[in-house]
């Protein structure tokens, strides 16, 4: 059994540059995952904060109308 020295290096040669391909997309997509991870963190922040505001707004206008109804 006789082995081609040159096809087994094109092969491999190939196959390197294959995974150095898929290992850049792989760098790719984990740096838009963690940004898209970093969005999504900020934005709950965002919310969380919009909701405790708009809490103590409704809370205050309740005890407004509360106070005006049993005061007639």
């Amino acid at each position: 059994m006789d082995v081609d020295e040159n096809g087994v290096k094109d092969f491999l040669g190939k196959l390197l540059v294959e995974i150095q391909e898929i290992n850049k997309r792989l760098e790719y997509l984990n740096n838009k995952t963690n940004a898209l991870g970093k969005s999504l963190h900020k934005a709950f922040i965002q919310i969380r904060e919009a909701m405790g505001s708009l809490r103590e707004d409704m809370s205050e206008g309740l005890g407004t109308m509360i106070e005006d109804s049993w005061l007639d």
